[in-house]
């Protein structure tokens, strides 16, 4: 059984279940545009049809209070890469090579990373570790440049 909805004004085919097929189909909704949308704010239910509104990018309405106020916590929720010094919300946000970066920058230094471990032939390459080499070298350096100034004036 296929349910059909004819068309008051001009009797054509406005809906149909099954079937339709070879039927004149209704014409009135080309001439008087798109049936109007409903505007409801997806927040608090408020219809904003003939109110100041805002519209996400999935489509969704909402009214200007609710909209204002989930940008205050998107806004309060956020955090600047380091690499690229732009603001993004902190769940977009990824933990590479202990800097919380965002996830075009954490795959750049994945690839740097792995790069540089295959020229040097290093398995692992921590940067905590790296770090602390560095600070015995220069360490080392300085008590060798004393060891060598006290020599020099005794």
């Amino acid at each position: 059984m296929s349910d059909k909805a004819m068309c008051p004004q001009c009797g054509g085919l406005v809906y149909a279940t099954v079937g339709g097929l070879g039927e004149r189909l209704c014409t009135c909704t080309e001439k008087s545009g798109p049936l109007p949308v409903e505007k409801i704010c997806i927040s608090c239910g408020k219809d904003v049809t003939n109110d100041r509104r805002m519209k996400d990018k999935d489509g969704k309405y909402w009214c200007l209070a609710c909209g204002i106020e989930d940008q205050k916590k998107k806004q309060h929720n956020s955090q600047i890469c380091p690499d690229c010094n732009q603001k993004y919300q902190r769940d977009k946000m990824e933990v590479v090579e202990g800097a919380v970066v965002c996830q075009g920058c954490a795959i750049l230094r994945r690839r740097t990373t792995k790069g540089l471990k295959k020229r040097l032939g290093i398995s692992s390459l921590h940067h905590k570790e790296s770090h602390k080499v560095k600070i015995s070298m220069a360490i080392a350096a300085l008590l060798l440049l004393a060891a060598a100034l006290v020599y020099i004036n005794l």
